[in-house]
């Protein structure tokens, strides 16, 4: 129980240290949101644990596609109920609908609401 909470304070406190250290540091480029996906998934520790399971098996698929930018990487997953939602922004339409591919890839019969954007401009950072 107390290894779970302190996970759950890691999880919670460092993305808002880094955001917090971008701040002052003056930083205007955009971040790599690995931690703020991480700490979505993590936030799911209070949902279904299907619903955990489900979210983490679309991240590895999605981080392992060498194919894909960062910011394609870098896609909230948000998984309630089995049901699946993409946010975020990608480079390209192609990269649109590789990740809906994917996350149908785990999701078989879930809801997949692709709220995805596509910003060719979007920094590969």
């Amino acid at each position: 129980m107390l290894k779970k909470n302190l996970l759950r304070l890691f999880v919670l406190a460092a993305p808002v240290a880094l955001m917090n250290y971008a701040e002052a540091s003056g930083s205007s480029t955009p971040k790599d949101q690995t931690l703020a996906n991480l700490h979505t998934e993590e936030s799911q520790i209070e949902g279904s644990a299907s619903d955990v399971k489900l979210t983490r098996k679309i991240r590895s698929l999605i981080t392992d596609d060498d194919s894909l930018s960062v910011a394609a990487h870098n896609v909230r997953i948000v998984t309630s109920n089995g049901n699946v939602t993409l946010k975020g922004q990608v480079k390209n339409e192609n990269e649109k609908v590789v990740l809906e591919r994917h996350a149908r890839t785990f999701a078989l019969t879930s809801t997949i609401s692709n709220e995805l954007k596509v910003s060719p401009d979007s920094k590969d950072y």
